[in-house]
């Protein structure tokens, strides 16, 4: 599956999950994921979550990988465990990246009744 549609299934997702707008802060957070060379904005926000074609923001969230960026989108793998096995890489402050993490793995596809432990 193309990362493209990964990203709009995490937002059809993330929309449909009420329950977790509380999470998502008030201002748009950028998350730049590196993804084959190229870079893909996501801004998270209480008041709407999207695809962003660009951002010049420098406290953006960055995170780099390849096929795991899959896995952290669908909620199957969980950011730590994901940075632990050296799949990703991200620069962001350490609560953007517990907050990241949440959001991610919180907004799981419930259909893989996977266990993380």
């Amino acid at each position: 599956m193309a990362f493209e549609q990964l990203l709009e299934d995490f937002l059809i997702r993330l929309e449909a999950m009420n329950h977790l707008t509380p999470l998502l802060p008030t201002y748009e957070l950028i998350i730049k994921f590196v993804y084959e060379e190229r870079y893909i904005f996501l801004a998270l926000s209480s008041k709407g979550s999207r695809v962003a074609a660009e951002c010049n923001d420098s406290e953006a969230v960055t995170i780099k990988g390849t096929t795991s960026l899959g896995n952290l989108l669908n909620g199957s793998k969980m950011l730590g465990q994901l940075l632990s096995e050296d799949e990703l890489e991200i620069k962001a402050t350490y609560r953007n990246t517990l907050l990241v993490e949440s959001i991610f793995f919180l907004s799981r596809n419930r259909d893989e009744k996977k266990m993380i432990g």
